[in-house]
C-alpha cells in the first residue's frame, strides 16, 4: 500500500510540472469565412501614337552647308498625356555603320525640343532641321534613323512607365559640289566695279603642271533689283569670260558661272593646266575696266619646308614616330614674303573633296593627320631611314592629283642610356670620342655629337656646312625617339700633326632657317669637335693630359672608355690658354636660340648638295 502512495505522489508531481510550462495567458481566435459573386471591372489609361514622315523618302544636298528642314507628324492616340523624346538610333552610309561621332562629321541634325508635352488625342507637326557638313560619295544614300518615344508625362524618364515608341527614317545623297555657287551670301564687300572675293584660290603645281588646290569664287553685281532674261544672261556670261581670258598671263579659267536672280552672277575659276614652275609667285586677278582690279586672288599653297633656300623648290618631307608637323600657309601680298604670311585653313575642304593619301613602295609605312585646320601631321611607323612615299591630294571625281610632295623616313633610337640631362637649351651639345688613332703624323678618331634640337626641327631648319667638311667621312644622322635629340656620327682624320696633345678642332656648324615675319635666319653654335685636353692613343698608349683641366676630370671618373666634351663644360673652363680663352669666348653664342641674318644668302648648290645628305 505504501509502495502505490509513493508511485502516486510522483505521478501527481510530474502533472504539476508540466501544468507549470504552459503560460500565465491563454489567447483563443475565431475565424469565419464566405464566398460570393460581385460584377467589378478595373480600367487603365494607354499611351500611344502614330508617325508620318511628310518629307520626300529621299533627299539631295544642293551644296555643302545646305540646311535642310523635315517635317514628321505626331498624334498621341492614347487616353493618357505623355511627352516626346527623340534619340538617333542608327545610321549607315552605303553599307558602312556609322558612329554617332561620324554622324556629325557629315551632318548636323537638330532634333525639337526634347520632353515637350504632347496631350491625349493631339497631333503636332515636328520638325528636324539636317545640315550638311561634310562630303561623302554621292552615289551612296546616307541613311539616319531616329527613334520618337512618347511617355508618361509625370515621370522624368523616357524608359519606365506606359510609354511607345517608332522610327522615322532619312535618306540623304551628298552634295555633287562642295563650293555654293548657286547662293548669294549675305554680307560681302564690292569693289568700285561691282567685285567682291567669295573664296581665295589656292594653287600647287604637280609634274610642272599647274593645279587648282581650291577653287576661286568671285561674286559679280550686275543690273540689281531687276531679273535678266535668258539672252542677256548669256550675253553678260560671254562678255565675263572674255574678261577672264583677257587677263595678264592668262592664267585663269572660268570652271561655271551661275545666275542669281535681282543679284548678278556668280564665277567659279581655276587656274590653267599649263606647263611652267609655280615659282611661289601670286597672281593678281584682273578685270579689265576701271576700278575692277582684284589682286592677290590667286596664290601658291606653300608647305612650312618649301621656304627653307632661295630655290624655293618642293623640298621632301621628312616623317618621324611622334608625327612631324608641317604648316600650310600662303604669301599676303603679291610676289613677296615681306609682307607677311597668312595661314591656309583647308583641311576640310581637303577632306571633302580629296582622297589624302600616300603612293609608291612604302605608302604603308607613313600615316597623316590634320591637328588643325592649317596643319598636318606625318608619322612613320617604324625608327629607319631609307623608306619614301609620295603625299598626294586626289581629286575623288576625277582622281586629278592636283598637290604632290616625298615623304622620306629619318633613323631613330633610343638614347635613353647617353647622359643628356646637361643639354637644357636649344643647339647645346656634348662630344663623345669613343675611338682615337694617331701614327705616322696621322691623327684619326671617331664622334659622336649630340644636340638637344628645336621642336620640330626637321621642319625649320637644314645644316648648312660641317658635313661636307675635309676629312670627314662615314658620318651619319639619328634622332631620338622623341624627337629631342640629334646625333650626327662621324670618322675625322687630319695629316701632318706634329703634336697630337695639343691638336684642337672645332668650328661653327650653321643650321639655316626660317621664321614667320622675320625672314631668312640662322644659328651657328661653335662646335668642338676634338680638344687638345681629350686622351689620345699614341701606339696602343694612353697619353698623359692635364690634370687641371675638367675634361680630364671627367675622363678620370667616367666609367667607359670613352672622351667627353660638353658645351656646359666649355664655358665654365677658366684656363689661361689663349686657345682655351678663344673656345670660352665662341661657346657663349650658345646661350643664344636664334641669330637673325637677314642678308645671308645661302648658296644654292651648297644648300642642295648638304640637304641631299642630311635628310
Amino acid at each position: 500500500m505504501r509502495r502505490q502512495f509513493h508511485l502516486s505522489a510522483v505521478i501527481l508531481a510530474a502533472f504539476f510540472c508540466i501544468l507549470g510550462t504552459f503560460p500565465k495567458e491563454v489567447q483563443a481566435v475565431f475565424m469565419d469565412e464566405k464566398t460570393f459573386s460581385a460584377d467589378l471591372s478595373l480600367q487603365l489609361g494607354t499611351l500611344s501614337m502614330t508617325l508620318e514622315n511628310q518629307s520626300a523618302t529621299s533627299q539631295s544636298f544642293a551644296h555643302i552647308g545646305e540646311n535642310q528642314v523635315h517635317n514628321v507628324k505626331v498624334k498621341n492616340t492614347g487616353t493618357l498625356d505623355g511627352k516626346l523624346t527623340y534619340s538617333i538610333v542608327s545610321a549607315k552610309l552605303g553599307d558602312q555603320v556609322l558612329s554617332e561621332a561620324q554622324i556629325a562629321q557629315y551632318l548636323a541634325i537638330d532634333s525639337p525640343t526634347q520632353k515637350e508635352s504632347i496631350k491625349s488625342g493631339e497631333e503636332r507637326t515636328l520638325q528636324f532641321s539636317i545640315k550638311q557638313m561634310k562630303q561623302w560619295d554621292s552615289t551612296k544614300p546616307l541613311i539616319v534613323e531616329v527613334k520618337v518615344t512618347i511617355s508618361q508625362a509625370n515621370t522624368d524618364s523616357d524608359t519606365i512607365g506606359f510609354l511607345d515608341s517608332d522610327n522615322v527614317q532619312f535618306s540623304f545623297k551628298s552634295a555633287s559640289e562642295a563650293v555654293p555657287i548657286s547662293s548669294w551670301p549675305e554680307s560681302l564687300t564690292f569693289n568700285q566695279a561691282g567685285y567682291a572675293v567669295g573664296q581665295q584660290l589656292y594653287y600647287s603645281s604637280v609634274n610642272n603642271q599647274m593645279t587648282t588646290v581650291v577653287p576661286g569664287i568671285i561674286y559679280y553685281q550686275f543690273k540689281t533689283g531687276s531679273k535678266l532674261t535668258q539672252n542677256e544672261q548669256l550675253e553678260e556670261i560671254s562678255n565675263i569670260k572674255a574678261k577672264v581670258s583677257a587677263l595678264q598671263g592668262n592664267n585663269y579659267i572660268v570652271d561655271k558661272i551661275a545666275y542669281i536672280e535681282n543679284k548678278g552672277f556668280v564665277i567659279l575659276l581655276r587656274v590653267q593646266s599649263s606647263t611652267g614652275s609655280m615659282a611661289f609667285q601670286v597672281k593678281g586677278i584682273q578685270f579689265n575696266q576701271s576700278g575692277s582690279e582684284i589682286y592677290d586672288f590667286g596664290k601658291p599653297l606653300i608647305i612650312e619646308s618649301d621656304v627653307l633656300n632661295n630655290a624655293f623648290v618642293d623640298h621632301s618631307l621628312l616623317s618621324s614616330q611622334v608625327g612631324t608637323k608641317y604648316q600650310m600657309f600662303s604669301i599676303t601680298t603679291t610676289n613677296t614674303f615681306e609682307s607677311g604670311l597668312s595661314d591656309v585653313n583647308i583641311e576640310k575642304y581637303l577632306h571633302d573633296n580629296y582622297t589624302i593619301e600616300f603612293s609608291g613602295e612604302d605608302k604603308e609605312e607613313f600615316d597623316v593627320t590634320f591637328p588643325t585646320s592649317s596643319t598636318f601631321s606625318i608619322k612613320q611607323l617604324h625608327d629607319q631611314a631609307g623608306k619614301s612615299a609620295n603625299l598626294i591630294f586626289k581629286d575623288k571625281k576625277t582622281n586629278q592629283i592636283v598637290f604632290s610632295r616625298k615623304v622620306e623616313s629619318i633613323e631613330q633610337a633610343d638614347f635613353s642610356t647617353i647622359d643628356l640631362s646637361n643639354l637644357s637649351s636649344d643647339f647645346q651639345y656634348k662630344v663623345i670620342v669613343s675611338k682615337k688613332n694617331y701614327q705616322n703624323n696621322l691623327l684619326e678618331y671617331t664622334s659622336d655629337l649630340y644636340l638637344k634640337i628645336p621642336e620640330n626641327f626637321l621642319v625649320n631648319y637644314y645644316m648648312q656646312s660641317f658635313l661636307n667638311d675635309n676629312g670627314l667621312s662615314n658620318w651619319s644622322v639619328t634622332y631620338s625617339d622623341d624627337m629631342k635629340y640629334l646625333k650626327i656620327s662621324f670618322n675625322f682624320s687630319v695629316e701632318s700633326v706634329q703634336d697630337p696633345e695639343n691638336f684642337y678642332y672645332g668650328k661653327n656648324i650653321s643650321f639655316i632657317g626660317y621664321k614667320y615675319g622675320i625672314g631668312r635666319t640662322g644659328f651657328y653654335p661653335y662646335v668642338v669637335l676634338y680638344n687638345k685636353n681629350l686622351a689620345f692613343e699614341q701606339n696602343n698608349q694612353t697619353a698623359k693630359v692635364s690634370s687641371d683641366s675638367l675634361q680630364s676630370q671627367k675622363l678620370a671618373t667616367s666609367t667607359d672608355a670613352s672622351d667627353t666634351i660638353d658645351s656646359n663644360e666649355l664655358k665654365q673652363s677658366e684656363s689661361t690658354d689663349s686657345s682655351e680663352t678663344t673656345e670660352s669666348t665662341t661657346n657663349e653664342s650658345i646661350k643664344q636660340s636664334s641669330e637673325t641674318s637677314s642678308g645671308y644668302q645661302p648658296d644654292a648648290s651648297t644648300t642642295e648638295s648638304t640637304e641631299s645628305t642630311t635628310n
